[in-house]
């Protein structure tokens, strides 16, 4: 029923908006269409989804955009803010500031695993997935690509790619600050800066300063449960001898303390029980360090472009929880400490020619040390009874070639075709006893696209893809878990259209999707030893359809809507022949957004931004079993801003009717603890924010 009542609100805001649409097409004199005409369009944007400058409405893949200026008025500062506007993936942190769950049409991340998405920041690899949800700060353009995209982005793209832009340095000086005040006196700071230190160097340099109480407090101690704080700097040097040469220097550190692994006891047979708090005897906490160095060097000439990305990342990560009763008797404490280089070689042809094409290799050097400590006390005595310490080395070497080339077999006809080859050379020592593990995992990913557009601002294309995440090693010394869990590869075929219309005031896009996995990895945790294992299912598939609608209803207000559904399903799950037939965990059965934003003209200089977003989240299944589930979701987000000359007040409110839900439950039949437990989401939230540019 609700489900159905969702499917005929999307359809009604549909309708509505072309009604819309209709009314704002009335004739109007010749010179007066001309000028309205520029107000109405829906901006065009130009991506870099395919290693080139292309317009989105041409790349034959299917990808959510979001600019400058639609970052700024849906306050987009970290990747969880922009999934919760995109189709077919979710995004939730739980435990520590470095643990995400990211699911993108049922590929979902795994912990001490490799993410689905690969993600790029301003043309540079994140080797980690624990260093995805970072801050933003200066976004120029974010691409959400879907669907294998292994040949150009390298590994772990077997779901898609964020790929993040931030804004270049430039020839002119601009300053920007901003402050903000919210809820459970939540304060923050944000500065940057940029512009030339000369005529052929320029920089740019930003900082953030985020701190606030907690939403939950804990019963037991009756103190804050989630206390947060965040520090991020940037500085950018970029070097422009001549019109052939760029040289980009980046380095970046951040640090975030939060409340760490706060979950919430649950009634067993209850998974959507929300009116609890936290119990632990102790205050668990996280703290994450994280830094990076890059160097881009591009010579681009007539006869193509040589470019070189090299990074250096360093990612500490420390989490300390009990076993979250009012009365423990287990604490755990966990260290990792993991540093990666990746380089990657690439040569560019022309974009102006009917052949374009593309070569380039890839190298990942990481070392993941994991140390974690059980301590147990048996009869609370305050004096532990057994203590259980692990101390794991992982180290992996990977490498790639890849290849991609587009023809143009007519002026209406493009056809791609991709290679990728990645080999991950893997060990890993256990510290305790010195026993060695060692595996080598690799993947041809063969990719091929055709497009068709038929007319102007029009196009239809199909694809086939195949995606490679890599496999790996669990903890050793751990019995609840096999020694290896094998390599993710999937099959994907994919149809879509994507069109404008109305003078470019209406857009609608959509895709249609299956995808073959083998040995789909998930996640269990293991309460007892404290340890995080990873699992496969021998075989699953996923399917679904995507669609993104746009339109400028007039001068002043602006709608959207977008709409995924995914359907999943386990084929073979050995030796759990009882769990054939269910959804694979962590996917949520559809995700769906209304937009509107309405904008005017408030006195000679100043303009008001108004804008709602609403988000539903369909059914989503915990574990493998589809014993526990979450309930569907409704968020709603409200924005007011006021725009003058240089400076904007905005008033916002997020998730404004205080839906309570989880992030993540862990059942009693998985873990082992004699409980079920969950990860609360952030209630209600609002605030005020200034900014100014000079």
């Amino acid at each position: 029923m609700i489900k159905r009542a969702f499917v005929k609100c999307w359809m009604v805001f549909l309708v509505l908006g072309m009604a819309g649409l209709a009314i704002a097409q009335t004739p109007k004199p010749e010179e007066e269409e001309s000028s309205d005409q520029e107000a109405l369009v829906i901006e065009e944007i130009t991506v870099t989804a395919r290693k080139r400058e292309e317009k989105l409405e041409e790349v034959p893949i299917s990808a959510t955009v979001f600019s400058e200026a639609e970052a700024e008025s849906a306050d987009i500062e970290t990747v969880a803010d922009f999934v919760e506007l995109t189709s077919n993936v979710s995004f939730s942190q739980s435990q520590n500031p470095g643990n995400n769950t990211m699911t993108v049409r049922g590929i979902s991340q795994v912990r001490n695993g490799d993410a689905p998405f690969a993600v790029v920041i301003d043309g540079v690899y994140q080797a980690s997935p624990n260093s995805i949800n970072q801050n933003l700060l200066d976004i120029e353009r974010i691409e959400v690509l879907k669907g294998p995209q292994g040949a150009l982005y390298g590994r772990n793209a077997i779901g898609g790619v964020i790929s993040v832009v931030t804004q270049r340095p430039g020839q002119e000086y601009v300053n920007r600050a901003s402050v903000g005040l919210g809820r459970e006196n939540e304060v923050e700071l944000t500065l940057s800066s940029k512009g030339p230190l000369s005529d052929t160097v320029f920089f740019r340099a930003s900082g953030l300063y985020r701190d606030r109480d907690g939403y939950f407090t804990n019963q037991t101690v009756n103190e804050d449960a989630d206390p947060r704080t965040d520090q991020d700097a940037a500085f950018w040097l970029a070097y422009l001898p001549n019109d052939k040469l760029t040289v980009d220097f980046k380095v970046s550190a951040s640090n975030t303390k939060d409340g760490g692994a706060y979950y919430i006891p649950v009634t067993d047979g209850m998974p959507n029980e929300v009116d609890t708090s936290p119990v632990s005897e102790l205050l668990p906490f996280a703290e994450r360090d994280l830094s990076e160095y890059s160097v881009r060097a591009e010579y681009a000439d007539e006869w193509g472009a040589l470019s070189l990305v090299s990074s250096v990342s360093d990612l500490d990560e420390l989490v300390f929880a009990d076993d979250y009763q009012p009365v423990s008797f287990l604490w755990a404490f966990q260290d990792l400490d993991q540093t990666s280089s990746t380089n990657e070689l690439r040569y560019t042809s022309p974009d102006d020619r009917r052949f374009r094409w593309i070569v380039g290799g890839f190298y990942l050097d990481s070392d993941r040390s994991l140390a974690t400590v059980v301590d147990i006390d048996f009869n609370d005595d305050g004096v532990f009874d057994l203590t259980i310490p692990r101390r794991e080395n992982n180290d992996n070497r990977a490498s790639a070639l890849f290849a991609q080339a587009n023809y143009d077999a007519s002026e209406d006809v493009e056809v791609s075709l991709a290679l990728r080859y990645d080999e991950d050379k893997r060990n890993q020592t256990d510290e305790a006893t010195g026993a060695r593990r060692e595996k080598t995992f690799d993947k041809l990913q063969p990719r091929l696209a055709v497009s068709w557009t038929p007319a102007d601002r029009s196009m239809l294309y199909a694809s086939y893809a195949e995606g490679f995440r890599s496999g790996g090693f669990n903890a050793p010394g751990i019995t609840a878990f096999p020694a290896i869990f094998d390599e993710e590869t999937t099959e994907t075929a994919e149809v879509g259209f994507k069109s404008t219309w109305r003078q470019r005031r209406l857009q609608l896009n959509g895709a249609l999707f299956y995808t073959d996995f083998s040995n789909q990895q998930y996640y269990v945790f293991d309460g007892l030893s404290g340890s995080q294992g990873l699992l496969n299912i021998d075989k699953s598939i996923a399917k679904g359809l995507e669609l993104e609608f746009k339109a400028s209803v007039s001068r002043e207000f602006r709608l959207g809507a977008s709409l995924g559904v995914t359907d999943t399903e386990i084929d073979r799950l050995s030796p759990e022949e009882a769990f054939e037939g269910n959804k694979t965990p962590n996917t949520d059965a559809y995700t769906g957004n209304l937009m509107g934003q309405y904008e005017t003209q408030v006195g000679p200089a100043a303009r008001l931004v108004a804008r709602v977003d609403y988000r539903r989240q369909g059914k989503r299944y915990w574990h493998v079993d589809n014993v526990d589930f979450r309930d569907p979701v409704d968020l709603l987000n409200l924005r007011l801003s006021v725009h003058w000359k240089g400076w904007s007040a905005s008033a916002f409110v997020d998730n404004a009717t205080d839906e309570q839900y989880s992030l993540e439950l862990l059942a009693s039949e998985f873990s082992g603890l004699a409980y079920d437990i969950r990860f609360p989401a952030l209630p209600r939230t609002y605030g005020l924010e200034i900014h100014a540019s000079f």
